[in-house]
């Protein structure tokens, strides 16, 4: 018989989880990862809850606190490893290329342009065609199955005599 699937944390568990990844990230010094639990923090429980949340942090660890509250001056930098065995290699000095002199631009004379030609007026009125009374189509006959079903609709008395 197979396991069912453990049950999922209670919202207490998760936010006790929640607040353990924020003090390990504050005594990190781990800034996008504390922004990103506490934006994450704002998402779930609301702004409203986040003052408290930060008083609580503030309470245990209030230097870490004070660390991310100031602002970065400078950003922090990026930890690249090196291999030592590799010297740079001098790079020879390339004179640059001088550019070359943009040629100058001949625009051509514009031809004339004729005088527009008046639109009467008569253009711009709609004309309406109106149907001549013998081109309507003639209505359909009664059908007896037709009243029937009339019959059944509501206030439809006089229907029923049709």
């Amino acid at each position: 018989m197979p396991q069912r699937p453990s049950p999922p944390p209670s919202p207490q568990a998760r936010r006790q989880a929640h607040v353990l990844a924020l003090r390990q990230a504050l005594s990190e010094r781990d800034r996008s990862s504390v922004d990103g639990l506490l934006g994450q923090w704002v998402h779930r429980h609301g702004v409203d809850a986040l003052e408290p949340l930060l008083q609580e942090l503030e309470a245990e660890d209030s230097e870490g606190l004070h660390w991310w509250r100031t602002p970065q001056a400078e950003p922090e930098p990026l930890v690249v490893a090196v291999q030592e065995e590799m010297a740079p290699e001098p790079q020879p000095e390339v004179e640059p290329e001088p550019e070359p002199e943009p040629e100058p631009v001949v625009m051509a004379e514009p031809e004339p342009v004729a005088a527009p030609v008046p639109i009467p007026q008569t253009a711009f009125k709609p004309v309406v065609h109106r149907r001549a009374a013998a081109s309507r189509p003639a209505p359909a006959p009664s059908h007896p199955a037709l009243a029937e079903l009339r019959a059944w609709l509501p206030g439809s008395e006089d229907s029923r005599a049709a």
